[in-house]
């Protein structure tokens, strides 16, 4: 522990200012991971691959449901046409 704190205590502000937006910058990137994977189920296709199974990303594609993206489309494609007006 006293090797992090004698690193991070030798950083210049700037340095500190730019870890400190690095941190900022990527704390918004697992919620959005974790949303997608929710979204696209893919907890479910690799609880129903079983334990300790190794799936390709071909094999996960081929498993993805289109239904969510499909209605995302249909959804962005009625608010264009709305607009459009």
């Amino acid at each position: 522990m006293d090797s992090t704190q004698n690193t991070c205590s030798t950083l210049s502000s700037d340095e500190e200012a730019m870890l400190v937006a690095m941190q900022l910058s990527f704390a918004s990137a697992l919620p959005m991971v974790l949303k997608s994977a929710i979204e696209l189920d893919l907890l479910e296709i690799m609880d129903k691959a079983g334990p300790g199974a190794l799936l390709s990303t071909h094999e996960v594609a081929a498993q993805l449901s289109t239904t969510c993206w499909n209605l995302r489309l249909q959804n962005r494609a009625l608010v264009l046409t709305e607009i459009n007006k």
